[in-house]
């Protein structure tokens, strides 16, 4: 059953509790919740488990200016919670670290990935996979890779998953790996052989968060793929010197996706740092292709390694934008938080290698549950309770932000997810790593990696679990252990409600060796993502039950076709290209190529998955070939392709085109016989035949004989939601031929609503001090917007002259503002929202004003870490080693030093040198004591 047949109650997680910019959430292995937010802090809600609710929240980490947006726990240690951050302003600032949540140390392990100057994307979502390794979603820094957007260049680790072996490479023992790789490709090398952090999959232009789910180990990642198309006039793509229609501005399509990441596939955002130059799907075919970008030349290929059945585009479901956190929930299903224009959590489930959308979540009424702006979510495994981090009211200045439970009234349903593909063959999980109780981690120099998990004595009992996450078919698993001639111990494995046993009596030798290795070995025994495997031992006598490994090896599937055959036709002196991808499937998540079945035919190439061919005269007629699509593993499928080659006079009848010179364009109120603009035409070639008729791809317009396009009576359009139609035309031709073309409508809008209300969306309290300077902020920041599609904020202003109020709403204090805490406790200031269509609202805020006291200068320190010391024959100027430094915290208060011994100077900046005439003495005066003294403008010492 899936989720979206339940219904959930929604409550704040802790009444009252509010944060700024929550980013991310976290169900920990102690039963509690983490968060964490754009100001660096981590907290602990602890969790009653007999409602879910939070009980108190405690900060448990804190990191000024740290943007924090990834976290998780150590698989092998649950006081380990590894985050990744960025910090605004700095270049090359983002850092995945680790926290002991025992003592709150971070230790820094990554150093040096790439941002945003004012974070417009950096490092996002971590997750350990199944390996045990890092993954890393970092995102681009360019809006669609080229110029014309943000401050940063694309650079080599930029618009990325990335890996690294941060619990076992022994070179994060020495400290913080810096990866700061430059745009020019100077500085770190993410290609090299053995770099310890280095490319998983790119292309991904802002991948919010990543994890291992349960649909067998494959990566769901979303967000950033929101996505590379942007609006004229933002973003240019970088210049291909080897493709035409460059630095163009592109509009549309919107290609909100959520994606199944494989290693070394590409995710369509260009970065010229690694030689990717073309966004999205490229031009490949006169067909409209998926992902392809109109705006290139027929013909211009993707990138290598992009796969358009890795998407799902969910701008096409629910008009989502900015998909974010996903959690699996324990039903198998996938959960992800969309962050605009469907602002609630949606349901995905992966089915025939693809993912498919199951709805979203919903309340008691049956009606989508919504939030201001969901960024992640989490769920408890024990109960399918579901926990939202809501970011706050707005994106730039988020207030009122906070965590949201959403409890399930009905059964909850655990499952396994699903069946997909994965790239590895072969796991091996070492058994020292996976101790659950009574196995101990001890070296064995003949195991496999120099340790093994051993019991400690005889009669002891342990076990060992693994949360299986590969693909779901036949795996072959052999276990290896250690036998020992002193006893007789035995083993169980467990795979659900099937046990096997054994009992290791081979009498090999003493001890665990080399001679007294071992393995228990299945073949055949099915197994995917979210199935639990459980070895116990039983320590007898001297032999301990030592287990060294297990290993999982999948049995290959070979690839299936998706179609039963191919059929093409194209004429003489044209090329004909077909993607073979898109007609192939294979179980496994293996990396297809493609060739034919015998010899290659002349003119017809194959590179990559198109195939591509331009007959020439003489070879008219038709043709029949087998295209083998071939997984690497000795697996393949074949499926047979007939070209038609025809004369050049019999050609197909052309995709329409549009002979109306007007802009396609009508006002949201449209009504039924309103021109749209367009008129389709299309031409057949072959004198014999004709132009039979023109569909449309939406029945809100109709076309008639002559191609002309209208608008269809009872048609509703909504500017604000729908701004952009794309409108498919098929010309269809008395030879059987079909062309399509898709035209572009703009939905103009009209004024319908005046500007809606003035809100504070900055969580600060309104509070000045009545020492307050020019520029400071009052805690205030106005938000109105107007419905209208075509109108905006023009500006904002207040009725009080001693603050200024700026185009995005801030309020600060203005120049010369005087303020009397002791005569006026409170003001009232009044907002006044102005809509570039000439209505506006107004609302009135009031600011608190305190008295403050002037606080004295503090403490005098050396801040020079240089012995204090000087010889009996030190001359005048000679540097002591002092610099003394006390801090008055009132602003506009100054500090200046004496000294009590007049052999001694100190200068504004407080530097202690030797006077001139000084006489000094070590014999009589081996010790000086020397007062420094630091004194304020106000007085004070």
């Amino acid at each position: 059953m899936s989720i979206t047949e339940n219904s959930f109650i929604v409550t704040d997680i802790l009444n009252g509790d509010s944060r700024f910019g929550v980013t991310s959430v976290l169900f920990g292995p102690d039963g509690n919740l983490y968060s964490a937010d754009i100001t660096g802090t981590i907290y602990r809600y602890d969790i009653d488990p007999d409602t879910g609710l939070a009980t108190s929240v405690t900060a448990i980490f804190e990191s000024e200016g740290a943007q924090i947006l990834g976290v998780k726990f150590d698989p092998s240690d649950d006081n380990a919670l590894w985050i990744s951050y960025a910090t605004r302003g700095e270049r090359h600032s983002g850092t995945i670290s680790k926290i002991d949540l025992t003592t709150g140390e971070e230790t820094e392990y990554i150093t040096g990935l790439p941002n945003g100057a004012d974070l417009e994307h950096q490092v996002n979502g971590i997750d350990f996979g199944p390996d045990g390794k890092l993954y890393i979603s970092v995102g681009g820094t360019r809006s669609l890779g080229g110029d014309g957007t943000w401050s940063e260049p694309e650079t080599p680790l930029s618009a990325a998953v990335v890996v690294a072996d941060v619990r076992n490479d022994p070179r994060f023992d020495d400290g913080p790996i810096d990866v700061t790789a430059e745009a020019d490709g100077s500085g770190y090398d993410p290609f090299a052989d053995d770099a310890p952090v280095w490319l998983y999959a790119t292309g991904l232009r802002n991948c919010y968060d990543i994890e291992w789910s349960e649909i067998d180990g494959e990566f769901i990642l979303v967000g950033g793929i929101n996505m590379n198309d942007r609006a004229p006039g933002q973003s240019l793509t970088p210049d291909d010197p080897d493709t035409e229609a460059n630095e163009a501005i592109y509009s549309r399509p919107e290609h909100e996706s959520v994606v199944i990441i494989k290693e070394g596939f590409y995710y369509g955002h260009p970065n010229p740092s690694r030689g990717q130059y073309i966004l999205n799907g490229g031009n490949p075919t006169e067909d409209v292709d998926p992902f392809e970008i109109p705006e290139y030349e027929v013909g211009t290929l993707p990138e290598d390694g992009f796969d358009p059945s890795l998407f799902l585009n969910v701008a096409d479901l629910f008009d989502g934008f900015s998909p974010n956190g996903t959690e699996t929930y324990v039903n198998g299903e996938i959960l992800q938080a969309n962050f605009n224009g469907g602002e609630g959590i949606h349901v995905f489930a992966y089915v025939d290698d693809a993912l498919v959308y199951n709805g979203a979540l919903l309340n008691q009424r049956g009606d989508q549950i919504f939030f201001d702006a969901p960024l992640d979510v989490a769920v408890d495994p024990a109960t399918g309770r579901i926990y939202v981090a809501n970011f706050g009211e707005g994106q730039s200045n988020p207030s009122n932000g906070g965590i949201f439970l959403l409890d399930p009234t009905g059964e909850v349903v655990v499952g396994t997810g699903g069946s997909s593909g994965s790239d590895s063959e072969t796991l091996l999980i070492e058994a020292e790593t996976l101790i659950q109780s009574g196995f101990v981690s001890t070296a064995v120099v003949d195991a496999s990696a120099g340790a093994a998990a051993i019991l400690s004595q005889s009669g002891d009992t342990g076990s060992i679990f693994i949360d299986f996450r590969e693909d779901f078919g036949l795996y072959n698993i052999e276990i290896g252990y250690f036998d020992d001639n002193g006893g007789l111990a035995s083993f169980e494995l467990q795979i659900g409600d099937q046990v096997y046993t054994w009992i290791a009596d081979a009498d090999l030798g003493s001890g665990q060796s080399v001679d007294t290795a071992a393995s228990f070995t299945l073949t055949g025994i099915e197994l995917g993502a979210g199935d639990g495997v459980t070895i116990r031992g039983v320590a007898d006598g001297t032999d301990l039950a030592a287990l060294d490994f297990i290993e999982f090896t999948a049995l290959n599937t070979a690839p299936i076709p998706i179609v039963d055959s191919l059929d093409r036709t194209v004429a003489t002196g044209e090329t004909l290209t077909v993607d073979l991808s898109r007609y192939f499937q294979d179980a496994d998540g293996d990396l297809l190529t493609f060739v034919f079945d015998e010899a290659t035919p002349p003119g017809v190439q194959i590179s990559g998955s198109f195939l591509t061919y331009s007959p020439q005269v003489g070879e008219e007629g038709v043709h029949t070939y087998s295209i083998l699509a071939d997984d690497g593993e000795d697996q393949s499928a074949a499926i047979p392709i007939t070209i038609t080659v025809t004369e050049p006079g019999q050609l197909p009848v052309s995709a329409p085109t549009d002979i109306d010179d007007t802009p396609n364009t009508i006002l949201e109120n449209a009504i039924g016989g309103t021109l749209v603009g367009i008129t389709a035409e299309a031409i057949e070639p072959n004198s014999a035949d004709m132009v039979t008729g023109y569909t449309l791809s939406d029945n809100r317009f109709v076309i008639d004989v002559d191609g002309i396009v209208s608008v269809a009576d009872g048609a509703l359009f909504d500017a604000e939601t729908e701004a952009l139609i794309s409108l498919g035309i098929t010309a269809s031709s008395s030879d059987g031929s079909t062309g399509q073309t898709l035209f572009d409508i703009a939905i103009g809008d009209v004024n319908e609503s005046p500007i809606g209300a003035v809100s504070d969306v900055d969580s600060a309290d309104n509070a000045i001090t009545d020492m307050a300077i020019a520029g400071t902020l009052v805690g205030l920041t106005a938000s109105a917007t107007d419905p209208d599609l075509a109108d905006m904020v023009a500006s904002y202003t207040v009725d009080d002259a001693r603050f200024v109020i700026d185009a995005s709403g801030v309020v600060t204090v203005a120049d010369g503002a005087l303020f009397d805490a002791a005569a006026e406790a409170v003001i009232p200031l009044l907002i006044t929202a102005i809509s570039t269509d000439g209505s506006t609202s107004q609302q009135a805020f009031n600011i608190l004003v305190t008295e403050i006291a002037d606080a004295p200068v503090g403490a005098v320190v050396d801040i020079n870490g240089a012995a204090n010391t000087l010889t009996e024959g030190a001359l005048a100027g000679v540097s002591v080693g002092i610099t003394a430094e006390a801090v008055d915290p009132t602003e506009g208060d100054s500090v200046s030093y004496s000294v009590d011994d007049a052999r001694f100077v100190i200068d504004t900046s407080g530097v202690v040198t030797i006077a001139n005439g000084a006489v000094f003495d070590a014999a009589g005066e081996s010790l000086i004591t020397l007062n420094v003294t630091a004194t304020s403008t106000d007085g004070s010492t």
